[in-house]
This record gives structure tokens, sequence and C-alpha cells, in this order.
């Protein structure tokens, strides 16, 4: 039986032991590339999600699910300017999140284009 070339894929790198160099690389061309659509999609995420929280908390335009109502203290604590100024520091979180993912999206990036260059030369 031949060895198909697909099977790299389904294995981790030590159960494929019979993988060629060229598959190994394309297998990790493709997990770096996986990387970095998930990593540009956790940016959009927080970025989003984080402005969108603090504009929505400093405006007092927060409107939350039914269920947080059938308990009156907690809506109470949500509603309340400690509350607010919680979620906005959520909101706040997670935009500096965003900001430190970017950061290293665009590192990856960075690295990837001059580990190319060198290749070349």
């Amino acid at each position: 039986m031949g060895y198909n070339k697909l099977n790299c894929y389904n294995y981790s790198l030590f159960l494929a032991p019979s993988c060629t160099l060229n598959s190994m690389a394309d297998f990790k061309a493709s997990a770096r590339a996986g990387s970095l659509f998930m990593r540009a999609a956790r940016f959009l995420y927080l970025l989003w999600g984080g402005m969108l929280l603090m504009r929505l908390a400093s405006m007092g335009q927060m409107r939350f699910p039914a269920w947080i109502w059938d308990w009156p203290k907690l809506a109470s604590k949500l509603t309340s300017p400690i509350g607010r100024g919680v979620l906005l520091g959520l909101g706040l979180a997670m935009a500096l999140a965003a900001l430190l993912e970017i950061w290293e999206l665009v590192d990856m990036v960075l690295l990837k284009i001059m580990r190319e260059r060198e290749r070349r030369s």
C-alpha cells in the first residue's frame, strides 16, 4: 500500500513518522495559517466587544436579559454606578487585550516576512 500524503494531517507529528519533509512543511504552514486566522478573529472579537461594552456602559444604555431581573439585587448592582464602572473596566480590559493581540499578530507576520526574505537571500 502506498502512503497517502493526507494522512499527515490526521495525526500528530509523532504518530506519522513516514511523512515526507515537504508534507511536514505543508502541515506546519497550515498550522501557522490557522493560528494567524484565529488570532485575527480573536482580535476583532475583543476589539468589537470591548468598544461596544465601553460605549454601552459609559452611556448607561445597557439592556439586560429578563433572567437577570429575576434577581433584583443583581439587577440593581449592575445598573448602579459601581456596576457600570465594573462593566466599563471589563470593556477596557477587552480593548487592551485586543491591543496586545494585534501586537502579537503583527509580530508574527513581520517575523514570517523576515524569514522568507532571509531564506531567499
